[in-house]
C-alpha cells in the first residue's frame, strides 16, 4: 500500500513538473515575442469633485526591464460608467517616465469613472491591454442620476493570501488548474477541485506572485496578485515632524534601497492631500493571454511608438467627446457624507474668494535639454539675436549660404568640445522655424524660456530621427502664440501644467488656503536619498503623503505616511 502511494505521489510530481515546463515555455515565448509593457499610475488623490484637476504620473516598464526599449508614447483616457471615452490624451514618455494633468468637467454627474493608461504595443495582448483605475467623482450641484445597466462582473472564484510560513495559501471555489507565476517564472501548476485548499511554495526572491485559475478548456476564470514579504527594493519615508500647524513647512526625506540594503537611485512622484474617505480602485487584474497559449500570434498588429515625428502608423489622436457622460453607480454611506460636504464647502469657499489657483504650462516638458535660460534672470536685451550673442556661449551665429544660422557647441565630454558642422534645429513653441529672421527679431520680453540640447542621449530621446542631429534650440514664448503651417514637431502631445504650491507660513491677509492637493511633484529624482518640502494647508485633519515610483532596477515602489494638521489653539 505504501509502495502504491509512493508511485502515485511520484507520478503526480512528474506530471506537475511537466506542466510547469509547458507553462514556462509559454511564458518565455510570450516575453521573448512581446517584451510586455506595464504601466503604474499615481494620481494626486483617491477621489475628486466635478471641476477638479487630476494630476497623474506614469511609470512604464517591460519584461525584462530595459528603460531604453519601452514605448515613447502613452495614451491616457477618461472613461464613463459604460466605458465610453470622454477624454484622450497623448503623453510623451521618456525612459519609462511621464506625467500630465486632466481637468474634469463641472457637469459630470456623481459616480465612478475610469482612468486608463496604455501604449499601442500593449494592445497586442487584449487580455492585459490597459492599466485601469476606478475614480469616484462627486458633484454636489447635480442630483444623483439613476444607475445605468452596466456589464455584469464575474464573481471571484479564487482566494489567495500569503500564509505564516511564507507560502501562498489558495482556496478555489471552482475546479480547474492553478498556475502560480511571476513575470519571468512559472512557480507551480496544480489541478484542483471545487473547494480545494492548496499551499503553494514560492521562490525566495518572488516579490510579486500571480495566481491564475483556468477551467478545463484553458480559459482564465480568475487571477489574484499577491505582494509577498520577501526582501526587495524599498522606499523609506521620514518626516521631520508628525504634527504641524496650518501653513507650517514640512520636510520629507525619501530614501531608496536595494534588497541588499544598499542606497539605490530611482524616480518617484509625491502627492500630499487630505486623507479622503472615498478611495480609488485598482482594477487591472493581470490576465495575460500567454497562460492559455494564445499570446504568441503575429506581432505586426501594433508597433511600438518611439518617434514623435513623423507620426507613427496607427497613432491615436487626442480628443474630447461632447457626448453626455453616464456615471457608474457610487455607494456612499452615512459616515462619508459629512466629509464630502466639508470638502465641497471648502472648494466653494476657495472659489467664492477667488483664491483658486491657475497653473502655468511646463515649459520645455517635451524637449529634453542640456542647459536652459530664462531671460527674466538676465540683463534686459532688445532681441533674441542680442541675447544669444551676449549671454549664450553654447550657441554661435554663423553664415551658411549667406544666411545667419545658429550652431551649437558640443560640450558633453570634457575631452571633446566642438561646434556642430551644420545649423541646429530651431523651435518656437514646438513648431519648426524655417525663416531664421523670425527668431533673431523676436522681442525678449515675449520669451519665457530657451532650452538648448546637444547631448547624444537627449537628442536620441527626442524621437525625431535626423532632424536633431546637430542639436536643438527650443524657444518658449509667454503667450504660446507662434504657429507654423505643417511645422508642428510634437503634434498632438499633451503639454502638462506646472503645479505650484502657495507660499509657506504666510501671515499676510485673512483669505483661507484650503487647497487639495496640498502638494504634487510628478518628477522627483532619488539618488539614494533626497528631500522635498511643502507647507500644510489651513484645513485641520490628516494629510496622506503618498510616494510612488520606480527603482533603477525597474521595480515599482509605493509607500505612504500620514501627517496631522492641528489648529494652534489645541
Amino acid at each position: 500500500m505504501r509502495t502504491l502511494s509512493f508511485i502515485l505521489l511520484l507520478v503526480s510530481a512528474l506530471c506537475s513538473a511537466q506542466d510547469v515546463k509547458e507553462y514556462q515555455k509559454r511564458l518565455d515565448a510570450f516575453n521573448e515575442t512581446w517584451m510586455p509593457e506595464r504601466i503604474g499610475i499615481h494620481t494626486d488623490r483617491t477621489s475628486y469633485f466635478a471641476g477638479d484637476r487630476i494630476w497623474y504620473s506614469l511609470y512604464l516598464t517591460n519584461t525584462p526591464w530595459s528603460p531604453s526599449s519601452v514605448s515613447g508614447i502613452v495614451y491616457v483616457e477618461l472613461l464613463d460608467g459604460i466605458d465610453s471615452v470622454m477624454v484622450r490624451q497623448k503623453i510623451r514618455c521618456r525612459e519609462g517616465l511621464a506625467h500630465g494633468d486632466l481637468l474634469l468637467s463641472r457637469k459630470l454627474p456623481t459616480g465612478r469613472y475610469k482612468l486608463n493608461a496604455y501604449t499601442l504595443w500593449m494592445k497586442n495582448d487584449p487580455a492585459n491591454a490597459m492599466t485601469v483605475i476606478s475614480l469616484p467623482v462627486i458633484n454636489l450641484e447635480l442630483p444623483l442620476s439613476p444607475s445605468p445597466k452596466l456589464k455584469s462582473s464575474v464573481a471571484s472564484v479564487l482566494d489567495a493570501t500569503q500564509s505564516a510560513n511564507g507560502n501562498i495559501a489558495v482556496n478555489a471555489s471552482a475546479p480547474g488548474t492553478l498556475v502560480a507565476y511571476t513575470n519571468e517564472e512559472v512557480l507551480a501548476v496544480e489541478k484542483v477541485t471545487r473547494g480545494s485548499e492548496k499551499d503553494i511554495r514560492i521562490s525566495q526572491d518572488a516579490a510579486i506572485v500571480n495566481i491564475g485559475l483556468l477551467d478545463e478548456a484553458g480559459q482564465v476564470l480568475d487571477v489574484k496578485r499577491i505582494t509577498t514579504d520577501v526582501a526587495q527594493d524599498s522606499l523609506v519615508l521620514t518626516l521631520d515632524r508628525t504634527e504641524v500647524r496650518p501653513r507650517q513647512k514640512v520636510s520629507l526625506t525619501i530614501e531608496m534601497f536595494s534588497k541588499a540594503g544598499l542606497p539605490l537611485d530611482g524616480h518617484v512622484s509625491v502627492s500630499v492631500a487630505s486623507a479622503n474617505v472615498l478611495t480609488s480602485v485598482d482594477e487591472n487584474e493581470s490576465q495575460p493571454s500567454w497562460i492559455n497559449g494564445t499570446g504568441t500570434r503575429d506581432k505586426s498588429s501594433f508597433r511600438k511608438e518611439i518617434f514623435a515625428h513623423p507620426l507613427a502608423t496607427g497613432s491615436l489622436n487626442p480628443f474630447a467627446s461632447s457626448t453626455p457622460p453616464v456615471a457608474a453607480p457610487l455607494q456612499i454611506d452615512s459616515s462619508q457624507v459629512l466629509h464630502i460636504v466639508e470638502m465641497g464647502t471648502n472648494r466653494n469657499l476657495m472659489r467664492s474668494y477667488g483664491t483658486e489657483r491657475f497653473f502655468g504650462r511646463e515649459a520645455g516638458y517635451n524637449i529634453p535639454s542640456n542647459i536652459s535660460y530664462q531671460p527674466r534672470d538676465y540683463m534686459s536685451l532688445p532681441t533674441m539675436e542680442d541675447f544669444i550673442r551676449e549671454l549664450v556661449p553654447q550657441v554661435r551665429i554663423k553664415k551658411f549660404s549667406g544666411e545667419r544660422r545658429m550652431v551649437i557647441r558640443y560640450t558633453s565630454e570634457n575631452s571633446l568640445v566642438y561646434y556642430f558642422k551644420e545649423p541646429a534645429l530651431i523651435l518656437i513653441d514646438g513648431f519648426m522655424v524655417t525663416d531664421p529672421k523670425t527668431v533673431y527679431d523676436l522681442p525678449m520680453h515675449e520669451v519665457e524660456r530657451i532650452d538648448i540640447t546637444w547631448g547624444t542621449k537627449e537628442i536620441n530621446s527626442l524621437g525625431i530621427f535626423s532632424l536633431a542631429d546637430n542639436g536643438v534650440v527650443s524657444i518658449t514664448t509667454r503667450a504660446r502664440y507662434f504657429r507654423q503651417p505643417d511645422g508642428e514637431l510634437l503634434k498632438g502631445l499633451n503639454e502638462p501644467l506646472r503645479f505650484e504650491q502657495a507660499a509657506a507660513e504666510s501671515t499676510e491677509g485673512n483669505l483661507p488656503w484650503l487647497d487639495d492637493p496640498v502638494y504634487w511633484n510628478p518628477a522627483v529624482t532619488v539618488t539614494g536619498k533626497t528631500k522635498v518640502e511643502f507647507a500644510a494647508s489651513d484645513r485641520p485633519g490628516d494629510l496622506l503623503i503618498k510616494v510612488r515610483g520606480i527603482s533603477a532596477n525597474g521595480q515599482a515602489l509605493d509607500r505612504s505616511v500620514k501627517l496631522k494638521v492641528v489648529h494652534p489653539s489645541r
